[in-house]
């Protein structure tokens, strides 16, 4: 057998190690970076509402920035549970996303669920917030929420409140409202709420905690009026109502807010992608200026800043549905 030419030799062993040195690279490494195809955000929620919203607001954002579609799955069902619990089962490969609302830290409280909410889904970024206002009929006769405490209290079982749904945040804004005060309420729950919205201003229910996105264009438009906002902070959107804790109810702080979660084993350098991106989506001009022209308050947090938020949230509405003996029927 004739051997190897000299001059071949070095070639040989170049290439034996060049493919030596690739078979050590990890699979990891040599994948295709994220995201190489489409991504799905499931909303747990139907079309419309402002989780809806804010998932298609940002899915086009993201779309834009990184090239890839990124497009809404509306899981919509049990509050919000079902939805969440599909992506949980999904993949951790970051092409499962999942967008909820404050919803998220009520359901523990109220639901026996198939997934552990802080155990198998990572929190990435809180997109944005909303306060709840708390409004009524102009024929209703409630001017303040000062007024509505006194006629409350003197006759008992004769304000009623309505609701997006029993265990609803909206709902536990009003037991809120009342625990925090000793009146008494009757509460009246809707199949979402937009039907809530139209017995309110109907006049044949009273009151309402209803976003301020939602509400916003009634109120503008003479149909609702506004008492007070649920957070600690006066809506920028409504700077003239007063908040319910200048009103005189101390320690009321109630808010909405949407942030987006991915299955817990979704690998680090992912996480950490999504989260950049997702911060630069929200903080652009202008998805930033669409979602404030909806009365949005724009938020981008760190995973351990909305982590803060769900924990804190979940124990204050469980205090809450346990204080006000809250049950899904």
């Amino acid at each position: 057998m004739t051997p190897n030419p000299p001059t071949r030799r070095p070639f040989l062993l170049v290439m034996s190690a060049l493919i030596a040195g690739l078979s050590a690279v990890p699979a990891t490494v040599m994948a295709q970076p994220w995201p190489d195809k489409s991504v799905r955000i499931i909303v747990p929620f139907p079309p419309g509402g402002g989780t809806d919203i804010i998932g298609r607001q940002l899915g086009q954002k993201l779309t834009e920035n990184l090239g890839q579609p990124f497009v809404v799955d509306n899981r919509p069902g049990a509050g919000g549970t079902l939805g969440t619990e599909a992506a949980a089962r999904s993949a951790a490969n970051g092409y499962t996303l999942l967008l909820v609302s404050a919803s998220y830290s009520v359901n523990p409280s109220l639901y026996q669920l198939a997934y552990d909410p802080l155990g198998e889904l990572a929190p990435i970024s809180l997109l944005a917030s909303v306060p709840f206002v708390l409004v009524t009929s102009p024929s209703s006769g409630i001017d303040s929420v000062a007024q509505l405490i006194a006629i409350a209290k003197e006759k008992p079982g004769t304000i009623n409140f309505a609701s997006s749904g029993n265990g609803s945040a909206p709902h536990l804004a009003g037991e809120m409202l009342s625990l925090s005060t000793g009146m008494k309420m009757v509460h009246i729950p809707f199949k979402g709420g937009a039907p809530a919205l139209t017995e309110v201003i109907a006049g044949r229910v009273q009151l309402l905690f209803s976003t301020v996105t939602q509400a916003l264009p009634f109120i503008k438009g003479g149909k609702l009026k506004a008492l007070a906002v649920s957070s600690r902070k006066r809506a920028t959107a409504l700077p003239d109502v007063p908040t319910v804790e200048e009103s005189g109810v101390a320690n009321f702080d109630i808010v909405d807010w949407f942030g987006v979660l991915a299955p817990k084993a979704t690998t680090a350098p992912v996480l950490s992608k999504l989260s950049d991106e997702i911060t630069r989506a929200v903080s652009s001009v202008d998805l930033k200026a669409r979602l404030v022209a909806e009365g949005f308050d724009v938020i981008a947090s760190t995973p351990e800043e909305f982590d803060r938020v769900l924990r804190r949230d979940m124990d204050m509405y469980g205090r809450v549905v346990k204080a006000a003996n809250v049950k899904i029927e």
